[in-house]
């Protein structure tokens, strides 16, 4: 999972071919559920609030791209009736993340005040922790296809870096820009990323995202799993909090 756009073909080998692989092989040896873990930005951009049923999107960037058409390859075994069950997370946020991916580099870099600039729009808010409970609870057999969208809260973005500053003990301030600037932003990012292999804190993609951010409703997870999701105060506290004692910020 990476937004640095630099990896596009491998993104594509993985979420693609592997997921056509791995999900073959389970529907050959006759494995029950099947789970495959897909993601919110498959379904987006979307005309209105976001359900696990949702259609297929055609999102542009490369990450989100493939994993469009990755969902669409899971959807065609379920269609041929294996029993796939298709989780959608958002963005996934939580302690004790062992690769330090993109949502605890943006917590670092908000909390470095790399994140004063910021344009408006929502922010699918999962806890890893939520996640792997809706994980766990999938994995019942005899219950067929079925789809979960995995997201706990809809944050506006501005929101999200406040949070994270209140978790620290400091006030981060942001002001806003409107999408088409900041958008705008992200690509001389990425240009400047794939040019002279620089480390920056921006990217395109997770812009788009959040611009394109839509409603959410996860009560399908609530109502069949048993899910009850975190407040998102208290994931964004102990993702700092984590972050802190790790010597990471």
């Amino acid at each position: 999972f990476t937004f640095d756009d630099r990896h596009a073909d491998a993104m594509r080998r993985v979420n693609l071919d592997g997921t056509d692989i791995v999900l073959g092989e389970a529907a050959a040896a006759g494995c029950d559920p099947i789970v495959h873990v897909s993601s919110f930005v498959a379904l987006l951009p979307a005309a209105g609030t976001v359900t696990g049923d949702s259609p297929v999107g055609h999102p542009d960037p490369p990450y989100s791209a493939t994993k469009a058409d990755a969902e669409r390859i899971a959807r065609r075994y379920q269609d041929e009736g294996a029993p796939v069950v298709i989780t959608h997370p958002g963005s996934v946020w939580g302690p004790n993340d062992p690769y330090l991916g993109e949502s605890a580099s943006l917590a670092i870099a908000a909390l470095k005040g790399q994140m004063r600039v910021l344009n408006d729009g929502l922010l699918a808010v999962s806890d890893v922790r939520d996640v792997a409970a809706i994980h766990a609870a999938a994995m019942q057999p005899g219950r067929g296809a079925r789809r979960y969208l995995a997201v706990g809260h809809d944050v506006p973005f501005r929101q999200a870096v406040r949070i994270i500053g209140e978790a620290a003990g400091r006030n981060l301030w942001s002001v806003p820009v409107p999408g088409p600037m900041a958008l705008a932003t992200g690509r001389a990012a990425d240009w400047a990323r794939r040019r002279f292999g620089l480390d920056l804190p921006l990217a395109r993609e997770p812009i788009w995202l959040i611009a394109n951010g839509s409603p959410t409703d996860s009560s399908k997870a609530r109502s069949e799993l048993g899910i009850a999701f975190r407040p998102a105060r208290e994931t964004f506290t102990d993702t700092v909090d984590w972050l802190r004692r790790a010597g990471h910020a």
